[in-house]
């Protein structure tokens, strides 16, 4: 996938775990006995997300460094 295309996907995915620990939240609010589970799942999609984010940005940044010495 080119980097754009993964960028948005992240986005999106990180935009859905945020809106199930939103709506966990409120049915907690609300006493609903599947609460617990959409908060926990939402979370731990959004550490899942990040590590995910963040080892291939670190990728990315590798590159430009390796980029940069090759340049100079």
């Amino acid at each position: 996938m080119k980097s754009d295309s993964m960028d948005k996907l992240i986005k999106a995915l990180i935009g859905i775990s945020s809106l199930m620990v939103l709506a966990g939240a409120l049915m907690k609010i609300m006493h609903y006995p599947i609460s617990n589970s959409v908060i926990l799942w939402g979370l731990l999609l959004i550490c899942v997300l990040s590590i995910i984010d963040n080892s291939r940005l670190k990728k990315i940044i590798k590159g430009y460094e390796v980029e940069k010495v090759k340049n100079e």
